[in-house]
């Protein structure tokens, strides 16, 4: 029921992937782009987004604060970012609050809501 989704992958190989979904699916609310995501990010425009999920690769050094960081300014007030990584985050960004944590195994799930101020 989202009037919009929009995927952000780099490595074309998932990109042609998540097209064939799409295709398969007939979601035409859901927009497939290959763009490394902290790029696309930094350049769009902020409060964009209800809803920001996250789930770097967690062998790679520094991303998932990268990606966390990118994600905030993207997401309107009383928005979300969920984010999975491999260690439980206990301080929220800034002007977020955690609103739920959950670990299935070596995951931890996140989801953050951003304050209406």
């Amino acid at each position: 029921g989202a009037a919009e989704v929009l995927l952000l992958e780099r490595d074309a190989v998932l990109v042609r992937g998540l097209a064939e979904v799409k295709a398969r699916l007939r979601a035409d609310a859901v927009q497939v782009v290959a763009a490394d995501a902290l790029a696309w990010l930094a350049r769009c425009a902020p409060a964009r987004f209800e809803l920001v999920l996250l789930d770097p690769p967690f062998d790679a050094t520094g991303l998932l604060d990268a990606a966390l960081a990118a994600a905030v300014p993207a997401v309107v007030p009383g928005g979300f970012v969920y984010v999975e990584a491999p260690r439980e985050l206990t301080a929220a960004p800034a002007g977020f609050a955690r609103h739920r944590h959950l670990r299935a195994g070596a995951v931890h799930a996140h989801l953050f809501l951003r304050g209406q101020g």
